[in-house]
């Protein structure tokens, strides 16, 4: 099954190369002004997750980045995720908190919490339901909770070898077809640090053993496509997703798609 997903999304990328870039090759798909979110849903960056507004764990990376970086431990730093995801979720349109099974940055929370917390929860995906639970309460958004058989991914795997970073706050490549299927990172909503800190974990997980591991380097690279509405604005995002790409000698590739109405 992987070679499968392998196997189609280098045909894409191959596609993308020749024609000259990521724009270009957009801008050949019919439908690609159709590229815009449907629901105003908070939910994962995760690529098998429906489009909506994109924060990994739909906000419960900032366990970590607000609480545990910052010696919090446990409830306490449960407490302090649960304060910024609440802020960035009221800087956005968002209507609904969602949660999904097989949560990555659910996953990383877990292993940041003490053996009580761990025993009190169970599993990772009950953790990340309960913490979309509070966010819904803290923020009066409703909730849901998305199955492994409404995610467009297999089970224990993730297939995408592309990363949005998405300054519009709108961006859905699954409702073009021909755009092929990636990580999203609502950087409209999220400030600079915690996008990146968040997009970072896309090309991580897509090199490791959730993804395609070893067959990602420098002849077939992973993708981080920053996503804008001016040039000015393509340019910072760009810019800000170098870094990134450094860091991975040669096996990460940065392009800009400035969205044109």
């Amino acid at each position: 099954m992987k070679e499968r997903h392998w196997h189609e999304q280098c045909a894409i990328a191959e596609k993308i190369g020749k024609a000259g870039s990521f724009q270009k090759y957009a801008e050949t798909l019919p439908d690609i002004l159709n590229a815009v979110i449907s629901k105003q849903e908070v939910c994962c960056i995760d690529e098998g997750t429906p489009d909506g507004i994109r924060f990994a764990g739909s906000g419960i990376y900032y366990v970590i980045t607000q609480g545990t970086e910052k010696g919090k431990k446990g409830k306490e730093a449960i407490y302090a995720g649960l304060e910024a995801a609440a802020e960035a979720v009221k800087g956005s349109p968002a209507e609904f908190i969602t949660s999904h099974d097989e949560c990555g940055a659910a996953g990383l929370v877990f292993n940041e919490m003490p053996d009580s917390i761990k025993k009190e929860f169970g599993t990772s995906d009950n953790l990340g339901i309960y913490f979309a639970k509070e966010l819904s309460k803290k923020t009066g958004l409703g909730y849901r909770h998305i199955g492994i058989k409404e995610m467009a991914r297999p089970s224990g795997m993730h297939t995408a070898m592309f990363a949005y970073y998405d300054g519009t706050g709108k961006f859905n490549p699954d409702a073009v077809p021909g755009l092929p299927q990636g990580f999203v990172v609502s950087r409209k909503y999220l400030g600079k640090e915690e996008a990146l800190r968040e997009i970072e974990l896309a090309p991580k997980i897509a090199t490791g053993e959730h993804g395609y591991g070893g067959l990602i380097k420098p002849d077939k690279k992973f993708w981080l496509i920053a996503v804008a509405e001016d040039p000015w604005a393509l340019e910072s995002l760009v810019s800000e997703l170098k870094p990134v790409s450094d860091s991975y000698k040669g096996k990460v590739k940065v392009e800009g798609f400035l969205v044109k109405a």
